[in-house]
């Protein structure tokens, strides 16, 4: 089977089994794989290549960047909770790895049953507050 046919038969798959866990209650873990391995934080080249959108950079400016760390820091607290709360700057999260427990554990080696310590949560919060800096700087 030439690797062209192996790709488009590996993407029929994922489509179906995707389909298949939509409709099922059951196939949590099976949700939690193909998300992590699917999801734009897993691809590196992808994440490399996100930039802030308008949206964002709006954002941004309009609460500062004080604010925005302090809503990173409750937004990496609630993953360790369970209960994520919503976060503006989204590309910033896919960027690094950190948008939610699969991705951190497939970017970072740190599982999702495990609880998240403070030295990883500060060590997010700076690698991400570092991402948007260094993307205001561009915009500005």
């Amino acid at each position: 089977m030439s690797r062209v046919t192996e790709n488009n038969a590996s993407r029929k798959f994922q489509k179906a089994l995707i389909h298949w866990c939509e409709t099922d209650d059951k196939c949590e873990l099976i949700r939690f794989t193909l998300h992590a391995y699917s999801h734009p934080s897993r691809n590196s080249a992808l994440r490399k290549s996100l930039t802030l959108e308008p949206n964002e950079e709006n954002e941004i400016r309009r609460v500062g960047l004080v604010q925005i760390r302090e809503l990173l820091s409750k937004y990496i607290d609630s993953l360790s909770d369970g209960q994520a709360i919503d976060f503006p700057i989204k590309n910033a999260l896919f960027a690094n790895g950190i948008c939610c427990r699969e991705c951190i554990g497939v970017c970072h080696g740190i599982p999702y049953w495990k609880k998240l310590v403070d030295e990883n949560k500060e060590k997010f919060t700076t690698l991400t507050m570092k991402w948007i800096q260094s993307k205001v700087k561009t915009i500005e």
